[in-house]
């Protein structure tokens, strides 16, 4: 169960990025998929 909660995280952290463009430019698919750093997403 603990691997399904985790994938949804994941999911919606994605998502957020992607609703920032200025992220979406400078992180790479890899990049988002490997989990940013909490600064990166705070910027």
């Amino acid at each position: 169960m603990k691997e399904v909660q985790e994938q949804h995280v994941c999911e919606t952290d994605t998502k957020k990025l992607y609703t920032k463009p200025t992220l979406t430019k400078h992180k790479t698919l890899r990049d988002i998929t490997a989990g940013p750093a909490p600064s990166v997403i705070g910027d």
